[in-house]
């Protein structure tokens, strides 16, 4: 880090993981060079003790704390508003930097392609696995068949199909699509502050990816997939239990997302 404007400023979504976030700080001090930077941890429900730690260990990171579970949309924006960074990549606790060429490439893209708003790389899992990470909008139908028996018909599967791009095939290069996953994104500091571009906090957790591309989409943005540069992602599907349309009942996590659909839905749609 240095004292000029950094080119970089990574902003660390975090919330009680703390051994995965020192691998992910351990990955960055690894892996970014040549790059001037700057980190955030922006911190729900702070443990004092995990404050401490992370200071202590890696005293060049900016540890924003937040005495309540706040949600990611809030964390998230407070971090933006005091970074200085020309591109801003914003992550889950949970991201690895795999090498030294994937945050780099992110940047180079993100610089030759004006009319992109935000990219978000390709993720695997620890196991080297694809994760699915770039997606069409929303439709009732597609709620519908993520979360009933419909998946299992023939319309179902191929509305889900579509939900994921199967249709486009393995992406090379790059590909425009509707929504990112938010576990990842680069974003231009001076293209959140043009359009007010900042995380809608209505939405505290789910939903808050999708309508985030939906704005820039309507601000004549592009959103990008880029699986030239790759990241490690510890993810778990939290919303998702295993019981198909009984998960409203028995998972918390299920019926947040529900929530944050019908939040979606009513700005969007109604």
């Amino acid at each position: 880090m240095m004292n000029k404007k950094p080119k970089l400023s990574i902003i660390i979504n975090h919330y009680k993981t703390p051994d995965v976030l020192k691998i992910s700080l351990n990955s960055i001090r690894e892996n970014v060079v040549d790059i001037s930077y700057e980190i955030f941890v922006t911190d729900s429900q702070t443990e004092m003790s995990v404050k401490e730690d992370i200071e202590n260990l890696y005293p060049e990171v900016y540890f924003i704390e937040h005495e309540k579970n706040v949600g990611f949309s809030k964390i998230v924006n407070d971090a933006i508003k005091v970074a200085r960074g020309e591109f801003l990549f914003i992550i889950n606790a949970d991201i690895i930097f795999k090498d030294k060429e994937g945050i780099k490439r992110l940047i180079d893209y993100l610089h030759t392609h004006q009319d992109v708003g935000v990219v978000g790389p390709k993720l695997l899992n620890i196991d080297g696995s694809l994760q699915h990470t770039y997606f069409r909008d929303y439709t009732f139908l597609t709620v519908l068949a993520r979360r009933t028996i419909f998946k299992k018909i023939k319309l179902g599967r191929r509305i889900l199909d579509s939900f994921i791009y199967k249709d486009v095939g393995d992406v090379a290069d790059y590909l425009y699509v509707d929504w990112l996953m938010g576990s990842a994104y680069l974003i231009k500091k001076d293209v959140i502050e043009k359009f007010s571009l900042y995380f809608d906090e209505r939405f505290f957790m789910y939903f808050e990816d999708v309508d985030f591309c939906r704005r820039a989409k309507n601000n004549g943005l592009k959103v990008a997939y880029f699986p030239k540069a790759e990241f490690i992602h510890y993810h778990k599907r939290a919303s998702y239990g295993g019981s198909g349309s009984f998960d409203i009942f028995s998972n918390k996590m299920t019926r947040v997302h529900l929530r944050s659909y019908l939040k979606y839905l009513w700005k969007w749609i109604f």
